[in-house]
């Protein structure tokens, strides 16, 4: 195995504190009307925000904000990160089903997962207010 290979399995296997599982439907709808607000200029970036009444998503400059209620929680903790919502859309648009179950907690990345499927999102570094 290759040391690339090595690295991604690490990556993997990275464990997250906190799952929670949220209607795909609602993040998508949710995700298309904070891209309205979001550019290339913002880097394409939203901050999420996982609080006890569910995961809140804020667009950069307009302060445009969603929030959605989860299904489940599991260990929950708050937590914020940065990705970019143009890629969050991708990889939430391919899963099939509508129930996504989305780990976080490590200031690198968020997971989701759909049976066997494993997807990472990197989260940005950048602060988006300024």
């Amino acid at each position: 195995m290759c040391s690339s290979d090595q690295a991604l399995d690490g990556f993997l296997e990275t464990e997250f504190p906190s799952t929670c599982t949220i209607k795909k439907s609602l993040v998508q709808a949710a995700l298309d009307r904070l891209s309205i607000f979001v550019s290339e200029y913002d880097k394409n970036t939203i901050k999420l925000l996982f609080t006890k009444t569910g995961l809140k998503m804020i667009s950069s400059r307009t302060k445009a904000e969603e929030i959605i209620p989860y299904d489940e929680s599991d260990d929950f903790k708050e937590f914020e990160c940065l990705l970019d919502i143009v890629q969050f859309k991708e990889l939430v648009n391919t899963l099939s089903t509508d129930i996504i179950t989305l780990s976080y907690g490590t200031p690198t990345a968020i997971k989701m997962v759909e049976g066997k499927v494993v997807q990472i999102l990197s989260s940005l570094d950048e602060d988006i207010d300024g």
